[in-house]
């Protein structure tokens, strides 16, 4: 999880460099702020939109954080974290719209667990690991997949039809199955979920600048 942390606070990083605040509305906590390069159009902008215990991030996606505690919401995203850092395990709480969009499906966390799974079954069982893994490779990774990894349906739907029995096994011999394939983790934070938190943080720490430079001038 941390390296995908760094990849997408890199990638947002280089697609912000050039990110400055406008104030399009501002009346007390009533805000809509607007994050884009000059002379970029929309590309890569968002907009946030906050109200009493309320903000919306609008770009590529839309997610609304609400809590009860919190009528400056900047306030929460600012003291939930450090500088520049994003909170994703507690803001992702917080979400009233756009859950769906919080998390995604990971082909190489499902690579993973099945590897670990078929390693544990080698050491159990060595005489099986060969034919073994290559039933796994053949049923998961063919030249010609039935299934879909892409999507995480279509690996519930694989994890659930494979097994595999030994040439010499016997009757009432083990039947090498994922059986606890249900508890296994098979998503993690969505590119726009972790492009979004980041967002937030980076905004909170623009409109910061910007007031505190108007403050300056005046």
């Amino acid at each position: 999880m941390s390296d995908d942390y760094a990849e997408a606070a890199a990638y947002f990083k280089r697609a912000t460099a050039g990110h400055e605040v406008s104030v399009l509305h501002e009346d007390g906590l009533y805000r809509h702020l607007r994050f884009q390069t000059p002379g970029n159009g929309s590309s890569y902008g968002y907009d946030l939109i906050t109200w009493p215990y309320n903000l919306v991030i609008r770009g590529g996606w839309t997610f609304t954080f609400t809590i009860d505690a919190t009528e400056d919401m900047l306030d929460l995203f600012r003291h939930t974290s450090f500088p520049g850092e994003i909170n994703p395990s507690y803001w992702q709480e917080k979400v009233t719209a756009g859950r769906d969009q919080i998390e995604s499906f990971s082909e190489e966390l499902l690579k993973k667990e099945i590897e670990d799974t078929v390693q544990q079954w080698e050491q159990d069982s060595p005489a099986d690991g060969k034919a073994l893994r290559e039933a796994v490779q053949e049923h998961f990774f063919g030249e010609w997949p039935e299934y879909c990894l892409e999507h995480l349906e279509e690996a519930r739907r694989a994890l659930h039809d494979f097994s595999f029995t030994p040439e010499n096994a016997k009757p009432g011999d083990y039947l090498y199955a994922f059986d606890d394939w249900h508890e296994w983790r098979l998503t993690e934070y969505s590119h726009g979920f972790l492009w979004s938190c980041h967002a937030i943080r980076h905004g909170i720490e623009l409109y910061a600048a910007a007031r505190k430079t108007e403050a300056v001038a005046s």
